[in-house]
């Protein structure tokens, strides 16, 4: 959406440049068709401009910019029948069209290659109509066919640099994905060696300072102090050992699925951090993907933590949303938020890299805004199952059936109401 709404005031403002000095140098007899003409340029460019604000949340806007393009390249032959004299002028606006429109919008080579050949067309065909003289046609065609060439030259190029980029990025995620599969297979391992090896060790230690106490005689009131105070560290140490063992693979996440193990996992972090912690949950009847239940987990862990960490907040909200098309996981906090730069929240920190790598992972999205607190938002693609496309068509058609069906009542009381 950017990309178009920048081609969009570039050509707004390349008519503000240009038209001024155009009308004062032109004879009166075309100033009236030179207007039309910068009107038919400035009012695709201003309505695309108006969409793209207007609507933000739009999908694919890039499909705005093929007819934007061409209502540029025919207001440009437009320009050449009110001012022959000027083709040459009209060649280098249509080079530059050319150029950056695929620098901009990273089209295909094929594409930019069909465009410089509608408009090479269209600039013959112009040309041949207003009666160019010969000399200014011929060295404007050629301007026109070496701006195409050098249109598609860039376009392969920029063509190869998306690919050798696509590559990278697909060889990153890979690596991404198979270092947080090794950091969860660690976890693992070393919940295992704390709860097995060194749970035992401290339990054996415990059960030997009891007989230890009991042997002890009736006149070591000292020494007996000393061994209970002993159990009572041992002990401790083996609560925190058994938490720090759940932290690091909970056991309930594998049992009883993301739901049990996100309200557990809060009931922890209220009971710890004395933070008071809703949870919400919408749709989710089944249980999801493994890996897909660990990411948000851990995603929920790593919130939680920075909250802790940074936040200051005195409530959490986590809510699970799940629909036939994607899983949205939401954290709100109320506290001092995270800084923001031109409007919008600045990611900062390795936990929030980690977070966006395990959505990334997933093929999902993470969207963070900061006002009066912190509001997460993770975004998560499900698998498009036949049944579940067709209960997201049917949540369609009756959402736009509710929307229609009070516009079609009003009218349909309007028509009763008319009077004959």
């Amino acid at each position: 959406m950017a990309v178009v709404r920048t081609f969009a005031l570039l050509s707004i403002g390349a008519v503000a440049l240009f038209m001024p000095f155009d009308l004062r140098t032109s004879p009166p007899e075309v100033l009236g068709p030179l207007v039309l003409v910068y009107a038919l340029h400035v009012l695709p460019a201003a309505s695309v401009l108006v969409l793209t604000i207007k609507l933000r949340t739009a999908r694919r806007p890039e499909r705005l910019a093929p007819l934007l393009v061409l209502t540029q390249a025919l207001a440009a032959d437009l320009y050449l029948v009110v001012s022959p004299g000027r083709a040459v002028l009209v060649a280098a606006a249509l080079t530059c069209l050319l150029v950056s429109s695929s620098v901009l919008f990273a089209w295909a080579p094929w594409r930019v290659a069909s465009l410089a050949a509608a408009a090479g067309a269209g600039f013959a065909i112009t040309g041949t109509l207003a009666r160019v003289p010969d000399v200014p046609f011929v060295l404007a065609f050629g301007v026109v066919l070496i701006g195409g060439a050098v249109a598609v030259a860039c376009s392969n190029v920029l063509a190869g640099f998306r690919g050798e980029l696509a590559a990278r990025e697909q060889e990153l995620q890979t690596l991404s994905r198979q270092l947080m599969s090794a950091q969860e297979e660690e976890r693992r391992r070393l919940s295992r060696e704390l709860h097995d090896e060194l749970g035992q060790s401290l339990t054996a230690v415990s059960a030997y300072l009891w007989l230890a106490q009991r042997d002890l005689p009736a006149g070591a009131d000292g020494a007996r102090e000393r061994v209970t105070e002993a159990r009572r560290l041992v002990a401790k140490t083996l609560g925190e050992m058994r938490e720090l063992s759940q932290l690091l693979c909970p056991p309930i996440l594998a049992l009883q699925g993301l739901v049990a193990s996100l309200e557990a996992q809060l009931e922890a972090f209220r009971d710890r951090h004395g933070v008071a912690t809703r949870f919400t949950v919408s749709g989710v009847s089944e249980r999801l993907p493994a890996d897909v239940e660990t990411a948000l987990y851990r995603i929920t862990q790593e919130a939680l933590t920075n909250v802790a960490r940074h936040a200051r907040a005195h409530a959490v909200k986590v809510g699970l949303v799940a629909d036939d098309l994607e899983l949205r996981l939401q954290i709100d906090d109320d506290g001092v938020g995270v800084p923001v730069r031109h409007g919008k929240a600045v990611a900062t920190g390795t936990g929030l890299l980690g977070i966006s790598e395990r959505a990334r992972a997933l093929g999902g999205t993470v969207s963070i805004s900061s006002r009066q607190g912190t509001h997460l938002c993770v975004r998560v693609p499900r698998t498009p199952t036949p049944a579940r496309r067709a209960a997201a068509e049917r949540r369609r058609a009756h959402a736009t059936s509710r929307r229609i069906a009070p516009a079609a009542a009003s009218i349909l009381g309007s028509a009763i109401l008319v009077p004959k």
